[in-house]
């Protein structure tokens, strides 16, 4: 669906809620976007702030036809 946007995927970082999201504080990224409930929960732990979506598995199967709220934000 990034394609759809224009948007690469190069450009952005996927890490799993069950890593070391510690390296974040080195990073320094401009935005944090938490795929789920569980990754959000992660980096608020770490003071990290975030917007959060829906997890994709979660919304594949309860979000019905509309559109995956991350490809909005991505356009912001």
């Amino acid at each position: 669906q990034l394609d759809h946007i224009e948007y690469s995927e190069a450009d952005l970082l996927w890490v799993n809620a069950d890593q070391d999201l510690s390296f974040l504080y080195d990073l320094q990224p401009g935005r944090v976007i938490a795929l789920g409930d569980a990754a959000y929960g992660q980096l608020y732990k770490l003071k990290i702030a975030a917007q959060t979506v829906p997890h994709p598995q979660h919304f594949k199967r309860f979000g019905g036809r509309t559109r995956y709220p991350l490809l909005d934000l991505l356009r912001e």
